[in-house]
């Protein structure tokens, strides 16, 4: 009898504790081959459930896309009236001839529209014209323009007009048209695909929270202004934004995390509409205009609908109102086209 032949007393022979250890160490072909069937043989329900969900995505993605569209439209036909003031206004600005500075007005020539403004090409590829519906996007560029024109964190902003007649929305009642001439920022590549790249991750995901923790911070300060809630509630949701900027103070968003901080704690004003469809990447050079080039991140978009006049009609217990008495006052003093 040798070595390996003595009985284990704990349970089985010594060889077939070393044949155990080694199937451990190098898992044979056969484990490999019944994981892969196991793969294979996925239930019938859940195959069925992950269809239909894909299904509720694809018709959500085409809800919106159809909104988008008569947006486009419905912009089109408001500015058609004045499109040729608004290009000679937008080439005059930057010093170039108004004929052919703009692209013809059709709904083909839209760079992107969201759900409250489209985007149009200029003659100059460093610069974009945003038509928007957003009745809180003129006050906060205006916004921008004052206090935060160099900021590195915001793109720059040219130029401000407003329609001289205003429109209806569901959203905002009556509301301004704004025509925004600013830098022309690269959204598109950092978000593309369905996950970012590695460098943007981090990034994705807080700008993923931060809409909806920037208006839970703008709804505690109105309560507290109702005396519905204690300070407290508001100091609470102020350390969750502070946490949520504090995750990319370094990095590819450091700008933008200073940028949100600035605007609070200096002017108390909620930049609610930051989120990835709202930021990108700056890759033009624009240092005749005094702007600072990187290649980090910055606002492309800003607006918050916390602080629209449709929030305040909801609450008219509120006699003044710091952020929004401040804003319309800054909207009233956007030139009119």
């Amino acid at each position: 009898m040798g070595f390996f032949d003595l009985p284990d007393v704990f349970g089985g022979s010594a060889k077939k504790a070393a044949k155990k250890k080694a199937t451990k160490k190098a898992p044979g072909k056969k484990k490999a081959a019944k994981k892969k069937a196991v793969r294979k043989k996925a239930p019938a329900k859940k195959v069925a459930k992950r269809r239909h969900t894909k299904k509720k995505i694809s018709r959500a993605k085409r809800k919106q896309t159809r909104k988008k569209i008569a947006l486009a439209r419905g912009l089109l036909e408001h500015v058609r009236p004045i499109w040729g003031k608004i290009q000679a206004a937008a080439a005059r600005s930057l010093g170039k001839k108004p004929h052919g500075f703009l692209p013809d007005l059709d709904e083909k020539q839209v760079l992107g529209c969201g759900f409250w403004g489209c985007v149009f090409p200029t003659a100059d590829p460093r610069f974009v014209l945003k038509i928007s519906l957003d009745a809180t996007e003129g006050p906060h560029v205006a916004l921008a323009m004052k206090h935060f024109q160099l900021d590195p964190g915001v793109a720059y902003f040219h130029r401000i007009w407003r329609m001289r007649n205003k429109v209806w929305t569901d959203e905002y009642g009556y509301t301004d048209v704004w025509i925004i001439l600013r830098e022309e920022v690269d959204v598109a590549t950092m978000w593309s695909g369905e996950k970012p790249a590695k460098k943007y991750a981090k990034v994705h995901n807080v700008l993923q929270k931060l809409p909806e923790c920037c208006s839970c911070l703008v709804r505690a300060k109105i309560h507290v202004q109702l005396g519905d809630c204690d300070v407290e509630r508001l100091r609470a949701e102020e350390k969750v934004l502070k946490g949520l900027l504090g995750q990319i103070k370094t990095g590819p968003a450091r700008y933008v995390s200073r940028l949100l901080n600035r605007a609070y704690v200096d002017h108390r004003i909620v930049l609610g509409d930051v989120h990835y469809d709202n930021v990108g990447k700056r890759h033009h050079d624009l240092k005749s205009f005094g702007v600072p080039f990187h290649h980090d991140l910055v606002v492309s978009d800003l607006g918050d609908w916390g602080q629209n006049p449709i929030t305040w009609d909801k609450y008219p217990k509120i006699k003044v109102v710091e952020n929004p008495m401040r804003l319309s006052a800054l909207a009233e003093g956007i030139p009119v086209l």
